[in-house]
């Protein structure tokens, strides 16, 4: 026997180097990189609706991805030296194509019922993400081994064509990564990236098994089956109930966006209206509710607390929310008094287009918006402003950490005039498991501003069984001021009795909500850190 011959990998299959055309096992290689970096991508926006996109999420979706890949690579290495073949790597690629498309049928069935049961922010992502992304990421594991055994001729060879086909596979990673993030979530539905997805991985491989019409002949049933799931109706995301109309429901970079109708009676909040009202979710979370008719009131009440501004400086010429949501704050600010400067800074700028075109939010003239990160834009901005309104979270009511921390802080306090005050919604308990991150974020206040008040909605002036419950979650409006006297309890009542009734608030309203004045908090606070730009764990905390 020559040397040469020695030197060859010993193959009992006579198909397969044959039947592994170089450019058809690149572009399969290619594809398979793309379309699980895309799969790891869109993951993120499947998970998100049930249970956010905070550091739980992207560990999760990160580590089983990665599991899924180091089981593949050792898997698929054995399944290549026992049977490698072409054809059977690209039936392995179709089956994962399928698994794909699979995954919009059940996805937010699983993830609402694991939710519903109990399954914390922590371990629901890791479970959800185990179920629904593990088995096709396995299966798209086994390619580069796989595709490395066929490529090579001889043991002189291996580490080339190992090398070309990891650095393709990891070109298609990064085309994957690029095009789902900047182009697809932007532009398409999760539903419609997952079935594209889907459909690409059958049809490449598909493609190539065309050359061999026995092996075609014996994967069509799988296409078929492919092609039926791409175009079969996939479950609302949204169910709706009895009378609700979808107005409006798409995805942005940042939020699955739904607009819906309900008639007069059970309102989206499960309370009796008196009209129609207007909802504005984000994933499964109510952000904005308006009632329809004229002045078009809030439902979400915590909105009203913005008000409380007026009675901290009567006189406000420019205000800055950093947060749009629906849009009700600007838009009642705008009502109190047409001449005031407002500008609306909100990171998604279809949130913004929304407040504008569906919940009556006033643009252009007085109103300016912003669609950028409100901390950046802070930052940038030069000028003054007497009033900063804070309304600001990432999925599920999380404040981003960055705009919790001390230096973030000072920023709005040096931004702020001489005698402005700021107002905060903190979605928190004032104490108890659930007061963590009130109880942070008020620790890095005090070293920041001199005086703060905290109105926990609801705290004095709610129903029974939620009233005078401190480790009840809810609004805690956070008011701070650079400047001025200590109010009591007694002066804010007098400042209610002189607000100017221009927007659909009245003083009447305003008086149970200056009743919600806390004044124990500074008691709880201890020795909690002070939240920072270096350490900020606001997404670990419960609320």
């Amino acid at each position: 026997m020559s040397k040469k011959d020695k030197t060859k990998i010993a193959d009992p299959f006579s198909e397969t180097e044959a039947s592994a055309p170089p450019l058809g096992l690149k572009l399969l290689v290619f594809t398979g990189g793309a379309v699980l970096m895309g799969l790891e991508m869109a993951g993120s926006r499947v998970l998100a609706p049930h249970f956010g996109n905070s550091v739980f999420v992207w560990g999760s979706i990160i580590s089983v991805f990665l599991i899924a890949l180091s089981a593949g690579y050792y898997v698929g290495g054995r399944l290549a030296d026992k049977k490698p073949s072409f054809a059977f790597l690209n039936g392995i690629c179709l089956v994962s194509g399928l698994l794909i498309l699979l995954v919009p049928y059940f996805a937010h069935g699983l993830c609402a019922s694991l939710v519903e049961n109990g399954w914390s922010e922590e371990a629901g992502p890791l479970v959800a993400t185990t179920i629904l992304f593990l088995p096709a990421s396995f299966l798209l594991g086994t390619l580069s081994p796989f595709s490395v055994r066929l490529a090579a001729q001889t043991v002189q060879t291996v580490g080339a064509a190992a090398g070309t086909l990891y650095s393709l596979s990891t070109v298609g990673s990064i085309a994957g990564t690029l095009v789902t993030t900047f182009v697809l979530i932007p532009h398409f539905g999760v539903t419609a990236i997952l079935r594209g997805l889907g459909v690409v991985m059958i049809a490449v491989p598909f493609l190539m098994l065309l050359r061999q019409p026995r092996k075609a002949a014996s994967a069509s049933p799988l296409a078929l089956l492919g092609a039926l799931l791409a175009v079969l109706p996939a479950p609302a995301t949204i169910e709706l109930s009895p009378g609700a109309k979808m107005v409006l429901e798409e995805d942005t970079p940042y939020h699955h966006i739904a607009v819906i109708d309900y008639g007069r009676g059970k309102a989206a909040v499960d309370a009796e209206v008196e009209h129609a009202v207007r909802v504005l979710r984000f994933d499964r979370f109510t952000e904005s509710q308006i009632e329809l008719a004229k002045p078009y009131r809030s439902q979400a009440k915590y909105t009203d607390y913005f008000h409380l501004a007026f009675l901290a400086k009567p006189q406000i010429a420019r205000t800055v929310f950093i947060g749009a949501g629906g849009g009700v704050g600007p838009r009642t600010f705008a009502e109190m008094d047409p001449s005031m400067a407002i500008d609306v800074v909100d990171i998604d700028r279809r949130i913004l287009e929304i407040a504008h075109d569906y919940f009556h939010m006033p643009t252009g003239g007085r109103v300016t918006t912003h669609a950028e990160d409100g901390r950046r834009w802070l930052h940038n901005e030069k000028g003054t402003c007497d009033c900063l309104i804070l309304d600001a979270f990432t999925i599920g009511g999380v404040i981003p950490f960055h705009l919790t921390t001390e230096e973030f802080f000072e920023t709005c306090r040096d931004r702020l005039s001489d005698d402005g005050v700021l107002i905060m919604n903190v979605n928190s308990a004032l104490e108890g498991e659930s007061g963590g991150i009130f109880l942070r974020v008020m620790r890095t206040f005090q070293e920041v501003f001199p005086r703060l008040y905290v109105f926990s909605k609801g705290l004095h002036s709610g129903e029974e069984g939620y009233k005078d419950d401190r480790t009840a979650s809810r609004n805690e409006m956070v008011v701070a001021m650079k400047s001025g006297p200590e109010l009591s309890l007694e002066d804010w009542l007098t400042r209610a009795g002189s607000y100017p009734e221009k927007s659909y608030l009245t003083r009447a309203m305003l008086y149970p909500m200056v009743r919600d004045l806390d004044l124990q908090w500074r008691s709880k606070i201890g020795d909690v850190p002070i939240l920072t730009d270096d350490f900020a764990p606001i997404e670990t905390l419960r609320f």
